[in-house]
């Protein structure tokens, strides 16, 4: 590398990013990069920083790189079920990965942003550079990621979608002690626990915490047992086997077992 791009490259770099920003700010997982082709270590690092730089430009706190690279393991990250691992084990609200691809001097840049909790790829944003050095493509780099940002931003900021179903269906729903409704419901929600409560004729009432998450579609079931058939398991086999064994014995005869009953003396 010649010493213009050597100091252009120390000047792309980011002297510091932070990565704990202010309180109730989500927090991002920002994965290693996927290269292919030859692109020299100079320009990952300079195309890894950016993002970063991109990302936490208003306040997002982004997980430590040595974090990251331990949770995530030797293998890449690049499927849903690794991406909500990682986010659980991180804390993370969002997870942000890519593929950078440089032939000739044309680089080819596709980062996406998934939820850290259903796995669902939120949005993806590709930008190409034709012909370009590393200032050009950094460029390209500092678009795409303010483009995840602003998507992570509206969807941090979006209620959560809770449709709630009962079996039997047409439930009367309670949410947090209010009435919402009956079953089959959609309700948009702040973040945070709720408590919903599912009532039925007939049937026993059910209870359900569930934990609403800015900007996640998410549906629940509850199912609310018999009344009738609650109280035959608990109390009717237990009677039946009280009253009918012992009436059965008092009417046998001596000898069986049974207690002899004593007759009152003749004449009285």
């Amino acid at each position: 590398m010649t010493g213009l791009h050597l100091g252009l490259l120390f000047h792309l770099l980011p002297i510091s990013v932070a990565s704990a920003g202010p309180p109730g700010q989500p927090r991002v997982v920002v994965l290693d990069l996927h290269y292919v082709n030859d692109i020299t270590e100079g320009v990952r690092e300079a195309l890894s920083g950016r993002l970063r730089q991109g990302l936490a430009a208003t306040g997002m706190e982004l997980t430590p790189i040595g974090q990251t690279r331990e949770a995530v393991g030797r293998d890449e990250c690049l499927a849903p079920p690794c991406w909500r691992r990682v986010a659980r084990q991180l804390g993370g609200r969002f997870v942000v990965g890519g593929k950078v691809q440089g032939e000739d001097r044309t680089y080819g840049l596709e980062l996406w942003l998934a939820d850290g909790h259903s796995g669902k790829v939120l949005a993806r944003v590709r930008r190409q550079c034709d012909i370009c050095g590393l200032a050009g493509v950094a460029s390209k780099m500092d678009l795409a990621a303010s483009a995840l940002r602003a998507k992570a931003e509206s969807t941090a900021k979006s209620p959560a979608r809770i449709t709630i179903q009962t079996d039997p269906p047409a439930a009367s729903l309670l949410l947090d002690g209010s009435p919402a409704g009956t079953a089959p419901r959609e309700l948009e929600l702040p973040p945070g626990d709720h408590v919903v409560v599912a009532e039925a004729p007939g049937h026993i009432k059910t209870t359900r915490t569930i934990q609403a998450v800015a900007g996640v579609e998410e549906r629940v079931e509850l199912k609310l047992i018999r009344a009738a058939a609650a109280e035959g398991r608990s109390y009717r086999p237990l009677a039946g086997w009280l009253a009918g064994p012992r009436c059965r014995r008092d009417e046998r005869g001596a000898g069986h077992g049974a207690v002899r009953r004593e007759r009152p003396p003749r004449g009285l």
